[in-house]
């Protein structure tokens, strides 16, 4: 085999032949390799773009959807802020009208108690003011100058300005107590 490689001239014809459609074939499988390898590099290159393309598409969409969801939360945050003031809000006045109420309720109930006081109030008709004004101008000099005509007069003023028994007695005690 060393005596073949060393003179080629020295080789059959068809093994010449055969060696040359070798070496034409490998010049071609090299044409053709390197052809395939471009290919390769270039469809390569076009789905590394493609894919690189989709990733920015892809990440894109993603910004999106987090923008989305970003704008989503702050809103759903001032919502429930407001949502809390509302409450509040509602339950302040809810306290108010407790309040309110509570208020109507007492206005209501010195009303009834004036109005049963003001219906107990006898008009006096026909009351005579001027004699009415001398009792109590004697009344008054008999209490001061420590008489006990003040205590006849009482009865009389209790009379025309239509005193209850336990008016009557109250203001028998006081004419009492300035008399001692």
């Amino acid at each position: 085999l060393a005596a073949l490689e060393a003179s080629p001239e020295n080789w059959p014809q068809h093994i010449r032949a055969m060696l040359e459609r070798a070496e034409a074939s490998e010049a071609e499988l090299g044409v053709r390799v390197e052809a395939l390898e471009r290919e390769r590099s270039k469809t390569f290159e076009d789905q590394a773009s493609a894919v690189s393309h989709m990733k920015e598409r892809l990440v894109a969409k993603d910004l999106e959807r987090v923008d989305a969801l970003t704008a989503s939360a702050r809103q759903l945050a001032s919502l429930e802020t407001r949502l809390h003031q509302a409450n509040h809000a509602c339950q302040a006045l809810a306290l108010d009208r407790t309040r309110l109420e509570e208020e109507l309720e007492d206005v209501k109930e010195k009303i009834a108690s004036q109005l049963a006081t003001a219906n107990k109030v006898i008009p006096m008709e026909g009351l005579d003011v001027l004699y009415l004004k001398n009792v109590i101008i004697k009344f008054l000099q008999a209490t001061f100058s420590g008489t006990s005509s003040s205590q006849a007069l009482l009865p009389v003023i209790a009379t025309l300005l239509q005193f209850t028994p336990d008016e009557f007695k109250e203001a028998q005690a006081a004419v009492l107590s300035q008399m001692n």
